[in-house]
């Protein structure tokens, strides 16, 4: 919720500053702002770095250890309705997913320290790309050139919709 609450921020103040740019180049709730997407972006790679070298540990421990035994157990009972609750197993195979960490090699490179952390490191530096190249992509879709709305017959005025017409020509009435 933090997150999204400033990333509307960001978005709201970057127009203000495409508008202005001399008042907002060094705007402090803006540099607040970028600080803390920045924050937020490092937060995620050491807890997902964090993750990954957790579950190596927990693949070598012995099969009685009670982490063990979470990874590879399975539930018992009915299927709850809607989407079932995530085991730790699952969450893990998708950090793999996204670090183009293979899930079938994953016992062997437990195994070998030196290998996994060059894994693990090449699938976070995998991972970080694909989240910045995602991040540039919405951010060009964003500032992408949008077409043109409708214009008001009497004035000329572009409205950024149909209702934003119609409201304008309450005025020319």
């Amino acid at each position: 919720m933090v997150a999204k609450s400033l990333f509307s921020w960001y978005l709201w103040s970057s127009r203000l500053c495409d508008q202005n740019p001399q008042e907002c180049s060094n705007h402090p709730e803006r540099q607040r702002v970028n600080e803390s997407v920045e924050r937020h972006h490092l937060h995620t790679e050491v807890r997902t770095q964090r993750q990954l070298r957790w579950l190596g540990h927990v693949i070598r421990m012995p099969s009685n250890r009670l982490p063990c035994r979470l990874l590879y157990g399975e539930l018992l009972g009915q299927r709850p309705v809607g989407r079932p609750k995530l085991r730790y197993s699952d969450h893990m195979k998708s950090v793999l997913r996204h670090c183009n960490i293979p899930v079938s090699d994953l016992e062997q490179l437990a195994e070998d320290r030196e290998l996994r952390s060059l894994t693990c490191a090449l699938g976070l530096k995998n991972l970080t790309a694909a989240s910045e190249q995602a991040a540039s992509d919405r951010r060009a879709r964003r500032h992408a050139a949008t077409p043109a709305g409708p214009v008001c017959p009497h004035c000329g005025r572009t409205c950024a919709s149909d209702f934003g017409l119609r409201s304008h020509l309450r005025i020319h009435l």
